[in-house]
C-alpha cells in the first residue's frame, strides 16, 4: 500500500509540474507559429512579384508586391500587417488602406510588432517598414517611414515580435537578396 502511494504521489507532482507549463508552451508555440506566418506572408509577395502574377481589376502592368509593417501604437497597427498589391507607379503601401482592393489584413492576436530595426542594428523610432518586390528585380526593397524611393534601400530588416503575456520575442529577418529567416531572440540576463 505504501509503494502505491508513493507512485501516485510521484505521478501526481508529474502531472501538476506538466500543468504548470502548458499556458507558456502554448505562447511559445502561438509566437512561433505568427512568426513563421509572417515569413510565409513575406514570401508570399516575392513568389506573387516573380509570378507577374496580375490581381482582378488590374492593368496590363506587372504589378510590385510587398508587406507593410507598423510599431505605432495608436489604434491597433502594432496588432496587424498588411500584404498588398500596387500596380500605380509601384510606390508602395502609401495611398492604400485596409479594405482596398488588393490590400490583405493580417490580425495578430496577443502579439505585437515590438521594433523594427535595419540594416543590423539601426532600431531608433522606426514606426513601419515596407518590403517589396518588384519585376524584374526580384531582390526585396527595403523601405522605412514611407520614404518609397526617395530614401536609400535598406540592405536589411528586422521585424521583432512580442507575446503580449510572456514577453518572449521572435525575430523575422529580411535581406534584399531574398533571403527571409526566422531567430530566436536571446534574452539578455
Amino acid at each position: 500500500m505504501l509503494e502505491m502511494m508513493v507512485v501516485v504521489a510521484i505521478v501526481l507532482a508529474m502531472t501538476s509540474i506538466v500543468i504548470m507549463y502548458i499556458p507558456q508552451f502554448r505562447d511559445r508555440s502561438a509566437l512561433d507559429l505568427v512568426a513563421q506566418d509572417i515569413a510565409i506572408t513575406i514570401r508570399s509577395a516575392q513568389v506573387y512579384a516573380s509570378g507577374g502574377k496580375i490581381p482582378a481589376g488590374a492593368t496590363e502592368t506587372k504589378p510590385s508586391y510587398g508587406v507593410h509593417f507598423s510599431t505605432e501604437t495608436t489604434g491597433s497597427k502594432n496588432r496587424e500587417f498588411y500584404l498588398y498589391t500596387n500596380n500605380v507607379g509601384n510606390v508602395g503601401f502609401a495611398g492604400l488602406a485596409p479594405g482596398d482592393p488588393g490590400v490583405f489584413d493580417y490580425k495578430l492576436h496577443a502579439i505585437t510588432v515590438a521594433r523594427i530595426c535595419v540594416d543590423g542594428g539601426q532600431c531608433d523610432e522606426i514606426e513601419t517598414l515596407d518590403v517589396i518586390y518588384t519585376r524584374p528585380q526580384l531582390g526585396a526593397k527595403i523601405y522605412i517611414g514611407g520614404n518609397y524611393g526617395q530614401g536609400e534601400n535598406k540592405n536589411s530588416a528586422e521585424i521583432y515580435i512580442k507575446a503580449d503575456k510572456t514577453g518572449k520575442e521572435k525575430m523575422i529577418i529580411v535581406r534584399s537578396n531574398g533571403q527571409i529567416s526566422v531567430e530566436n531572440v536571446v534574452e539578455t540576463p
